[in-house]
């Protein structure tokens, strides 16, 4: 899943994973943001997540046991894996993805790894070689990015299996996000076309200028239903996204 950030990225992964969960799939997730903790964090992360949603498996019960890199490095304690010899990182990238496809073998899997473009190169490693191994195994793995990621990891994972890319919401689209907020009311479309104005698409944006509308009273809910104003000039409104955060850190 590729797209700037405040398109519904995130929203997204998490969307496909309570559907992977519901066809019976084991769903685990992990941020890329955690490989910043060191080598294998992330991938590390999400063999503790298995481990503790299937404590009792062959594998699970193997990864407790191991604090040595025979098993799973570092699963019982994460820090671990810090101390790591940079030349040990091919035999332990082929021991996490080897374990974790053992466990797909047991137990079909949905692994999603959101910002992954941010995560650390063994952890990129290892979801490589998962992503390889995917299509004859009972394993889904779904990743957000930033576009044109030029990671040669990032791009293996494009090239073995396939890219969506998300786009800017259209005016259209803002309406239809804006008047889920507040309703079919009277005056919804000059709100809408406002919104649209400063979020420039982006649906997370959309959703934050609604809330500044709510939070400065320009937006009243009243009789079990919004009121919004008929004009939105001379009520001395944002003219940009800063300045809306701006007015909302005054605020609170």
């Amino acid at each position: 899943i590729e797209g700037q950030s405040g398109l519904g990225r995130s929203r997204l992964l998490g969307s496909l994973l309570t559907e992977a969960k519901l066809r019976g799939m084991l769903a685990v997730y992990a941020e890329g943001e955690q490989g910043q903790r060191g080598p294998f964090a992330a991938a590390l992360a999400l063999v503790r997540r298995l481990v503790e949603s299937e404590p009792h498996l062959p594998e699970s019960e193997d990864a407790l046991e191991s604090g040595t890199r025979n098993a799973v490095p570092g699963a019982r304690v994460l820090p671990a894996q810090e101390a790591a010899p940079h030349e040990d990182w091919p035999a332990m990238v082929d021991s996490i993805s080897d374990w974790l496809i053992a466990f797909a073998a047991r137990v079909p899997l949905a692994i999603g790894v959101d910002d992954i473009d941010a995560t650390d190169e063994p952890s990129l490693a290892v979801l490589a070689k998962l992503a390889d191994a995917a299509p004859s195994r009972q394993v889904v793995l779904i990743a957000s990015a930033e576009p044109g990621s030029k990671r040669p990891a990032v791009e293996r994972l494009r090239a073995a299996g396939s890219s969506h890319a998300l786009r800017p919401l259209r005016s259209e689209e803002t309406r239809r996000l804006v008047s889920s907020v507040f309703g079919e009311v009277p005056h919804v479309d000059g709100v809408a076309e406002w919104v649209h104005r400063l979020a420039e698409g982006s649906p997370r944006t959309s959703l934050e200028l609604s809330q500044h509308l709510v939070d400065r009273g320009v937006a009243r809910f009243e009789q079990g239903g919004w009121v919004l104003p008929s004009s939105l000039e001379g009520l001395s409104l944002p003219e940009s996204v800063q300045q809306a955060l701006e007015a909302k850190i005054e605020i609170g």
